[in-house]
């Protein structure tokens, strides 16, 4: 039993750059071997054209889910906040930012076992964006001040997403109100976004 990832809609797009980003992130994604990591198992492009990847099929609850029927206690949070920790220092020290940690991205199988997901904003040490743009990209509620004002991010900006998204596994609340946040990082308020 596996898990397919297919991006619809790319065959119809006439750019060699975009099909050879989807390319490297096979070939990155394929390296992975950790416990707290999705593994990679192949692949390709259909007969259409729409890129494919063949994933480990992950059967677990997202952490989304999971927040959804109430907050998680500390040790939970502890252990889930460990693993994925483990997950970001190893495709850090391999050249790789995940760019978009939140709870939908992280599954939980059980206790001893949380795996990090989707690597489709990921950055590799080249700073090549293995898919899409070079618009501001991820979750804005959890992204890092810096990739919320454009630019550039680093492994602490997983690190802050990733405790963004504990705080709020907690909590049951951001760290931060939206007005806030906006008017802090980018100063504007809310309202004039």
């Amino acid at each position: 039993t596996v898990a397919i990832k297919v991006i619809r809609g790319l065959s119809e797009v006439d750019d060699c750059e975009l099909h050879n980003r989807f390319r490297r992130e096979i070939d990155v994604s394929k390296t992975f071997a950790h416990p707290y990591v999705t593994l990679t198992l192949d692949g390709g492009f259909s007969k259409v054209g729409d890129p494919f990847l063949v994933m480990e099929f992950i059967d677990g609850i997202s952490l989304e889910d999971l927040i959804f029927t109430g907050a998680l206690d500390e040790e939970m949070a502890t252990n889930i906040g460990r693993q994925v920790c483990e997950a970001l220092s190893y495709i850090h020290s391999r050249g790789i930012q995940h760019r978009d940690v939140k709870p939908a991205n992280i599954i939980v199988v059980s206790p001893e076992r949380s795996v990090l997901v989707d690597f489709g904003l990921a950055l590799d040490d080249q700073r090549t964006r293995i898919s899409a743009t070079s618009a501001v990209v991820g979750t804005m509620r959890y992204l890092a001040p810096e990739r919320l004002k454009g630019k550039k991010g680093s492994p602490a900006s997983d690190i802050f997403s990733l405790g963004v998204t504990l705080f709020y596994a907690v909590s049951l609340e951001m760290p931060f109100n939206d007005e806030e946040f906006f008017s802090y990082v980018i100063g504007v308020t809310a309202a004039e976004e």
